[in-house]
């Protein structure tokens, strides 16, 4: 599911930023938008995972169940 969320928070800001600096390119949004809507949530994904407080707001339930169990 944050994969599914972080898809449109990433892929937005790169074709606004696109066309702030003046490229209107089809081709060239289409390429950009992919790669970053697909490779930064992954990332960001892949921080949270090994983060317990960053994953808190993607899975705050499982999260805090884990929490629990340290303690």
């Amino acid at each position: 599911m944050q994969l599914f969320v972080l898809h449109t928070i990433c892929a937005a800001p790169i074709r606004v930023f696109l066309f702030k600096m003046g490229y209107n390119t089809f081709a060239l949004h289409l390429v950009c938008g992919v790669l970053v809507s697909f490779a930064l949530p992954v990332l960001i994904a892949w921080i949270a995972v090994k983060s317990q407080y960053l994953n808190f707001f993607f899975a705050p339930l499982k999260t805090m169940k884990k929490i629990e169990k340290i303690k």
